[in-house]
């Protein structure tokens, strides 16, 4: 580990990469995202490929887990639970019926 961190502060874009991915997934280091990120932006700046598509990937599945969880809000806030709808229905039934009435047509008329 000590080598990575050393060629790292040297400003190698390898062992940065190495290094955050270390990071990432807690490998013989706490986990720190905040560590990896940053290493592989620094990687990447630095020419490292790699580093690029992890950073990609990351993003990805960022984009996808937020869009999921907008999907799913969305599905949340039209969805009306069983009970309301059962009432909603039930409150327009009574609106048609006096409008009914008002209009002359209903029941007793």
């Amino acid at each position: 580990m000590e080598w990575y961190r050393k060629a790292a502060r040297a400003g190698e874009p390898n062992a940065m990469y190495a290094l955050a991915i270390f990071y990432w997934n807690g490998q013989g280091v706490a986990p720190n995202r905040a560590a990896a990120m940053f290493l592989l932006r620094q990687a990447y700046e630095r020419g490292s490929q790699e580093a690029g598509e992890f950073l990609s990937d990351i993003e990805r599945r960022a984009t996808d887990q937020k869009l999921r969880g907008m999907a799913s809000g969305l599905l949340d806030a039209i969805t009306v639970p069983a009970d309301q709808m059962d009432q909603q229905q039930h409150m327009a039934e009574e609106s048609r019926q006096l409008q009914s009435i008002r209009h002359g047509n209903g029941p007793f008329q």
